[in-house]
């Protein structure tokens, strides 16, 4: 949520705790809740079963969470070294695991780390140690088909020579600045590009950048935008951001064609059906979004391009130049608010819902009207049929999740995942099974439940 500020998320965010050492208990037996606080907003009525995940008794590890939010990854201490516990079973032994280096796939099918033992890391991915180097970059990613794993790593710290690897492949570079691997595969798997330099490091003036597109190197640039490459959903086209001189003027490259010229560019987003491109854009001290080459309206800031599942409406947050943010929604402008983001749309996109914040207070704005103010509004989701609307929510220390304007049991956290890869994940806080079940993680103390909620 770019927008909204990020204040004290401690007791709202279930997916990264501090590390210490733990023995955690495993069960599956489901409990029954019962509710006893009480809040202005309704509370609804639904069958809601808790199964234990884990019982951490007097300490929190690492906690990550798997996208469908159906299982964790934790690391443990055992006899001097750790282990990461996936699926009920303890993994190897290690001397340490890189902090917060825990990762699933998009899938929720696989899982990494990076781990040590004496002075030489390795990347594991479902137990499975790839070779031992001087340096593993903690900056890695699966890829969005979930079947590669993309890091970086030094073999010797004296020559500075950086591998890049994606999957069981690797190529070296001398960029030693860049040791974070700017690589995309595209959503089927079958393509990949690759950032590349020549002339130094970053800062020197004779750098110069490219991208490699299914083994076709590209028109040199004066640079890159790092993070910037996309392909497009049916993996047929492709887009970066490059910096055409030395005044940094940019412009996109589709499919290697460069597109109109502006003083920035940045954010570049595709349709699901592929057959949109939007961006942002800077010209004369103001932002735009530009929409198959077309500019619409100029503001102070622009940010969060989506687009529906249909690809026929297109929703993003703006800035103005009194500081108070609007949601453009097909043009319209929805608001204003101190900050608006974390745009979403049905399944029918028919229905799309957002998240405001006003007077330090944040808003579920559903279909364009307000629902109920929390101090956090985070993970909105619609269930498969586009009936109904979900999101976590906090209020003081409680946390709990809003269906349809209705609040379930409080915890003491609930989890959302931050996935490294290359496509983002909907619902990455809670999921929908059915059109009237979804499912979450929540904490109890030092107890992770899944919770699974049946909606009367």
């Amino acid at each position: 949520m770019a927008y909204l500020p990020h204040r004290n998320f401690v007791s709202l965010i279930l997916a990264i705790f501090s590390l210490c050492a733990c023995n955690p208990s495993i069960s599956a037996s489901p409990t029954p809740i019962v509710r006893e606080e009480q809040l202005s907003a309704p509370q609804r009525q639904s069958l809601v079963t808790e199964t234990l995940l884990a019982d951490f008794g007097s300490s929190r590890p690492a906690i990550a969470v798997a996208p469908d939010h159906l299982s964790i990854a934790y690391q443990v201490s055992v006899d001097s070294k750790v282990a990461v516990v996936w699926k009920g079973k303890q993994g190897g032994s290690y001397d340490s695991i890189f902090p917060k280096s825990i990762k699933f796939s998009p899938d929720s099918q696989h899982i990494a780390y990076i781990a040590s033992r004496g002075k030489k890391w390795m990347m594991v991915v479902n137990e499975v140690e790839d070779p031992s180097h001087d340096f593993v970059n903690d900056i890695y990613r699966f890829s969005a088909d979930s079947q590669q794993v993309i890091y970086s790593y030094v073999s010797d710290n004296k020559s500075g020579t950086i591998t890049h690897v994606i999957g069981k492949q690797s190529y070296e570079t001398n960029d030693n600045i860049s040791s974070n691997p700017d690589i995309v595969i595209s959503a089927d798997g079958r393509r990949k590009a690759i950032r590349q330099s020549i002339g130094g490091d970053i800062g020197s003036p004779n750098r110069r950048e490219y991208v490699i597109v299914d083994g076709q190197q590209g028109k040199v640039y004066r640079s890159i935008k790092f993070g910037s490459i996309r392909f497009s959903s049916d993996s047929q086209h492709v887009a970066y951001v490059a910096d055409i001189d030395d005044n940094f003027k940019s412009t996109v490259v589709l499919d290697g064609r460069e597109t109109k010229i502006y003083d920035r560019v940045d954010t570049i987003v595709f349709s699901a059906d592929s057959q949109h491109i939007a961006y942002v854009a800077e010209a004369n001290y103001q932002d735009f979004v530009v929409l198959d080459s077309i500019e619409q309206k100029h503001y102070r800031g622009v940010s969060q391009i989506t687009f529906s599942p249909d690809s026929h409406h297109l929703a993003y947050a703006v800035n103005r130049l009194n500081h108070s943010s609007l949601a453009i929604i097909d043009g319209d402008e929805v608001g204003p608010y101190d900050h608006v983001g974390s745009f979403v749309f049905s399944p029918d996109s028919q229905r799309i819902a957002f998240v405001a914040e006003d007077n330090k207070k944040q808003i579920a704005i559903i279909d364009r009207i307000e629902e109920g103010k929390y101090d956090f509004v985070v993970e909105l989701i619609f269930s498969p049929d586009s009936k109904h609307i979900a999101y976590i929510a906090q209020k003081g220390e409680r946390v709990f999740v809003v269906v349809d304007g209705t609040v379930g049991p409080i915890y003491d956290g609930i989890a959302f995942v931050e996935c490294e890869c290359d496509r983002p994940i909907a619902g990455r806080g809670l999921n929908f099974d059915t059109p009237n079940v979804l499912h979450y993680l929540a904490m109890k103390g030092n107890r992770v439940y899944l919770i699974k909620e049946e909606i009367q």
